[in-house]
């Protein structure tokens, strides 16, 4: 799945989540099977095909910004 996302001030909004890919992907165990480009402007993904096929099963990525200060805002202080 992948989103959108704006920045206004301090505040980080996602967009609906859509389908990045209809392919699965390849899961070695070995290695990684995705990479960034530095920037972020560009990435590859190994793909699983008919060569590879292995167990199936899920993979996703949760990225979290900011917790601490996510944290603070919904608990109590002290």
């Amino acid at each position: 799945m992948v989103a959108g996302y704006t920045v206004n001030g301090e505040s980080f909004e996602t967009g609906e989540p859509r389908t990045w890919s209809d392919k699965p992907v390849l899961r070695t165990q070995v290695t990684r099977n995705f990479d960034l480009a530095p920037a972020w402007k560009r990435m590859v993904v190994f793909p699983r095909t008919a060569e590879n096929e292995g167990p199936q099963g899920s993979v996703h990525v949760t990225l979290v910004l900011n917790f601490f200060d996510e944290l603070r805002r919904r608990l109590p202080a002290r």
